[in-house]
């Protein structure tokens, strides 16, 4: 896929096929919860000339550079390539007269087993049978089109989801408990870093069934986690090594003092637990080694 044709591709169709829903469409302006960062009020906008624009951070551009900020690559080609897929989006660039609200339809909920996203599971290096066990299929509908997606079940029914394009949540947002009956619980950010410790465990020949797991599936939902860690004599964090992802881990260590053990600063060099498992270093910090 050259450029010229990845311009082609509606923004608006790109994040509805990963269950991104707008939260307002008017005047050809279509407005969403921003896909780059955590908010509460809806300040990333699309245009008819299919440029977006986050107003909280003043970014601005095309579906190219919106791709790389998304998947963090730092080349055109790799964006390109991540666009090419004919399988998981087919889109085109709608008129400057015509808006819709996304509408997910049809889910259906199926073991994990499609060959592509076997595939993107390994490119992020997590072990494939344990995928397996915690995570489902996802098949839906969304504007008369067929997607496909890992989900990663909720409390309250809903499905986080995650594919080599975009991250999003089908049905109601909320936390992922895992409960196996123990005193310690392990925290994370998202299902992909539950996926990534358990991966590191299991490597290193550790138990992964001993333990109590909370995945937010997102910093805002922090407040959901609060009640189920009252009874937990030893907590440990393993957040973001971002702005938002320190700040909900101050707030744990403010909540339950001594309790909570920071395991985030043994991947200081690294934005979260999946760039330490594929060796991806984003920060520019001493090595550090991964206890678990």
């Amino acid at each position: 896929m050259n450029i010229e044709t990845a311009k082609q591709i509606a923004i608006t169709d790109y994040l509805a096929s990963q269950g991104i829903n707008p939260i307002k469409v008017s005047h050809n302006q279509t407005w969403y919860l921003s896909p780059l960062r955590e908010e509460k009020e809806p300040s990333f906008k699309v245009n008819n000339d299919n440029q977006w624009i986050d107003f909280g951070t003043g970014e601005k551009g095309d579906i190219i550079n919106l791709v790389m900020k998304l998947h963090k690559v730092n080349t055109t080609a790799e964006a390109l390539q991540m666009l090419s897929s004919n399988t998981i989006i087919k889109a085109t660039v709608k008129s400057p007269t015509q808006s819709s609200s996304a509408e997910i339809t049809n889910i259906t909920v199926n073991e994990l087993h499609h060959p592509q996203l076997l595939k993107y599971l390994s490119t992020r290096k997590i072990n494939i049978e344990l995928a397996k066990e915690y995570c489902n299929e996802i098949h839906y509908n969304c504007n008369e089109k067929q997607y496909f997606t890992v989900g990663f079940l909720n409390d309250s029914g809903g499905y986080d989801t995650n594919n080599p394009y975009f991250k999003g949540c089908i049905k109601r947002k909320d936390i992922s408990t895992i409960n196996n009956n123990s005193s310690s619980c392990y925290i994370f950010e998202a299902f992909i870093d539950f996926l990534s410790y358990i991966t590191i465990a299991q490597n290193k020949g550790y138990q992964i069934r001993d333990k109590d797991y909370i995945i937010l599936n997102s910093v805002n939902t922090l407040n959901s986690a609060i009640p189920h860690l009252q009874k937990y004599k030893n907590i440990y964090t393993l957040l973001d090594n971002d702005d938002s992802g320190q700040r909900a881990t101050k707030e744990l260590l403010n909540r339950f003092g001594t309790s909570v053990n920071n395991l985030s600063k043994h991947y200081g060099e690294y934005k979260d637990l999946n760039d330490f498992l594929c060796g991806k270093r984003q920060m520019k910090q001493r090595k550090k080694g991964m206890r678990m």
